[in-house]
């Protein structure tokens, strides 16, 4: 399956980062491995909203939320195909 991640107009608005005037923009998709019933945000991009750095929505994460990120992306690479 493919999860497909999409940021309100407004939300992008506040870091002057959308690219149109949509209500909606696509940010990003993941393919999603088989068997894979919940795959945690990337620990990047948990970094880039906690600490509100460009690209990153204001967000606050548990200890918690960060392991099971870090346990999830240490099992599975992201390729890089150029």
């Amino acid at each position: 399956s493919v999860d497909l991640i999409l940021y309100r107009h407004d939300v992008l608005a506040e870091t002057n980062e959308q690219t149109s005037d949509a209500d909606w923009e696509l940010i990003s998709f993941h393919a999603i491995p088989e068997g894979v019933h919940d795959m945690p945000m990337g620990p990047v991009t948990m970094m880039r909203n906690q600490l509100q750095l460009t690209g990153g929505t204001k967000a606050h994460y548990e200890s918690d939320d960060w392991a099971k990120s870090v346990k999830f992306w240490q099992e599975y690479a992201i390729l890089d195909l150029k």
